[in-house]
C-alpha cells in the first residue's frame, strides 16, 4: 500500500478542498470535484431547468411571475420567503392560462377540489353551517 501525503491528494476543481476518496469525493469520479460543489451545481442545475421549463410552458419567467403576484400566495397572501418550496404557478388546465402564485397548501386544496367553484361553494356553505351549528 503506497500512501501520500495530504500535499498530494487530488483537490477539487471548485473550491480547492482535499479529496478523500469515500469522505467527500466518490471514487468513480474522474472529474475532481467534491461533494459539496456537486451539490451546489446539481441545485443551480435543477432552478435553471425549472426556470427554463417555466418560460416554455407560459411564455413567461417565474422571476416576473414573482414580481407581477408580489411573490405571495394568490389565495392565503402568505410570502414566499416564508416557505421552504417555491411558490407553484397555478393555471387553468383547459386554457394553460397563468392564473397567479400559489403556496402548496393552498395549491393542494385546489387540485383536491378539482379546480371546481361548485364544489368549493358547497365547502364554504358546509363550514358556515358546521358554525352555526355548534353555536
Amino acid at each position: 500500500m503506497i500512501l501520500i501525503s495530504k500535499e498530494e491528494w487530488p483537490r477539487c476543481k471548485r473550491c480547492t478542498a482535499g479529496l478523500v476518496r469515500g469522505a467527500n469525493w466518490k471514487q468513480y469520479r474522474t472529474d475532481y470535484v467534491c461533494d459539496t460543489c456537486t451539490k451546489i451545481d446539481s441545485k443551480n442545475r435543477r432552478e435553471a431547468n425549472y426556470e427554463d421549463r417555466i418560460l416554455a410552458m407560459y411564455g413567461v419567467s417565474y422571476a416576473a411571475l414573482v414580481d407581477q403576484f408580489e411573490g405571495k400566495c394568490g389565495i392565503c397572501g402568505r410570502s414566499q420567503s416564508i416557505f421552504r418550496k417555491r411558490l407553484a404557478v397555478d393555471h387553468d388546465h383547459l386554457t394553460g392560462r397563468v392564473r397567479g402564485l400559489l403556496c402548496q397548501q393552498c395549491n393542494h386544496g385546489l387540485g383536491n377540489f378539482k379546480d371546481s367553484i361548485a364544489l368549493l361553494e358547497k365547502a364554504k356553505a358546509y363550514l358556515g353551517d358546521s358554525i352555526v351549528a355548534a353555536e
